[in-house]
């Protein structure tokens, strides 16, 4: 099976709350109250009492979690603020008009592509699709290896298959890296939301070499491509995909699956073959 995967953390983050920042900036100044008791806006200093590291990251990782418990900024509000950034990245590249502010609004996603890609709210997702549409070559393509090593996460998400999808309809020659995600799991993604859909992608969009191993992997599970509530589109591309000798040689696969199959799968092999160009069969 295809295993899951934690996006990373984005490189841009939705601003936090008015209260948190505050807080950050008198906990960062030096300058004490008038009582000279403690620095504005902390714990008094019986309450947080300092410790001494040679490594000052130590000091700052543990000045951090004396704050947890005074800090107001809840898992919802941390949600509602991610929500309420992906909807504004979108909202941005959606009404972007010209070529500069459409560079800028795209500009918004790098480092956080992945993550926006598979977030549960479906705006990431499209804000990741309209930007890939928007960016000129060189900036899709830094936008598309951000993927790189994350296939099967993408799959395992609510939204993420549709921007694999638009890689593959828009710089197809920059996406060979899905099909090697893929490879030896291409009966899995069967059962996975957008899986079929991606398979029929690969099969349409990538040169022959390069999904030769899906190809392979499909045509031995035709028996439950013909059960599959999606498994027509993917049969119908193992046709059309790679020459006119390999169409013959993949419906010629299919007439002797044929003959040892029940009559369901065999009828949905028979109709399919039918409905593809003579040229397929002789």
């Amino acid at each position: 099976m295809l295993a899951p995967e934690e996006p990373p953390r984005a490189a841009r983050r939705p601003p936090c709350c008015p209260e948190l920042a505050a807080a950050a900036e008198a906990s960062d100044s030096e300058e004490s109250t008038a009582c000279g008791s403690s620095r504005a806006g902390t714990p008094p200093e019986r309450h947080a009492p300092r410790i001494c590291f040679r490594d000052p990251a130590l000091a700052e990782v543990v000045e951090v979690e004396s704050w947890k418990e005074h800090n107001r900024f809840t898992v919802e509000d941390k949600a509602r603020a991610e929500s309420e950034w992906r909807s504004g990245l979108l909202a941005r590249l959606q009404g972007a008009r010209g070529t500069a502010e459409q560079r800028s609004a795209v500009e918004q996603l790098e480092g956080a592509v992945v993550e926006l890609a598979a977030a549960g709210e479906e705006s990431g997702s499209l804000a990741v699709q309209r930007a890939l549409e928007l960016a000129p070559l060189l900036q899709r393509v830094r936008l598309i290896g951000e993927l790189h090593g994350w296939v099967a996460g993408l799959l395992r998400s609510a939204h993420g298959d549709g921007v694999l999808r638009t890689c593959l309809q828009l710089l197809p020659r920059a996406c060979g890296f899905i099909a090697r995600e893929v490879d030896g799991h291409a009966v899995d993604c069967l059962r996975l939301q957008g899986g079929a859909e991606l398979l029929g992608e690969l099969l349409r969009r990538l040169p022959t070499a390069q999904v030769a191993p899906i190809k392979a992997e499909l045509l031995g599970h035709l028996d439950q491509l013909c059960y599959h509530p999606q498994g027509g589109q993917v049969i119908a591309s193992l046709l059309g995909c790679g020459t006119r000798k390999d169409q013959q040689q993949t419906a010629q696969i299919f007439s002797e699956q044929m003959e040892i199959m029940d009559e369901f799968p065999r009828g949905v092999l028979h109709d399919h073959i039918r409905a593809a160009p003579a040229s397929y069969q002789t």
